[in-house]
């Protein structure tokens, strides 16, 4: 029984779908809503004229932090072994996210302990190196990406 219903209504959506008549209410005169071309005019759903609105424009900008060097406690160049870096969105700008780049073969060795934005419309990653060997190196890269 629920078969013969279902087959009933599909065919009953099949056949008023059917065809190259349009299926748009006509208007108060003999002529259809459809244009020329034989599609429906568009809509502003806001305003409700005829005329699109035009949609607000963004600008998003991404800014990197210089790229900074960490080493071993006993490392051989003086590298830090722990910081924060921070990438600094520019003024009239927003941070909505950001992220870091290692630049080692080796990612393990940096730890990452804070990764966020920095309150002060930057995003900002606190990392501790975890390597031991002095000629051990670890580099990152801090990047914001800015609204405006």
């Amino acid at each position: 029984m629920r078969k013969t219903i279902f087959v009933l209504a599909a065919a009953l959506v099949f056949t008023a779908c059917g065809g190259d008549r349009p299926t748009a209410p006509r208007s108060s005169g003999s002529q259809s809503q459809l244009g020329a071309a034989g599609q429906s005019p568009e809509f502003d759903a806001v305003s409700g004229g005829s005329k699109p609105v035009p949609a607000p424009k963004f600008t998003v900008t991404r800014v990197n932090s210089a790229t900074a060097n960490f080493g071993a406690i006993v490392n051989n160049f003086g590298y830090l072994t722990q910081g924060t870096l921070t990438a600094t969105c520019p003024m009239g700008t927003t941070v909505i996210g950001g992220g870091y780049q290692i630049g080692n073969s080796n990612p393990e060795l940096l730890a990452v302990l804070n990764n966020a934005a920095d309150g002060s419309n930057g995003w900002s990653v606190k990392v501790l190196f975890t390597g031991t060997l002095a000629f051990e190196q670890a580099t990152i890269l801090v990047t914001a990406t800015c609204l405006q």
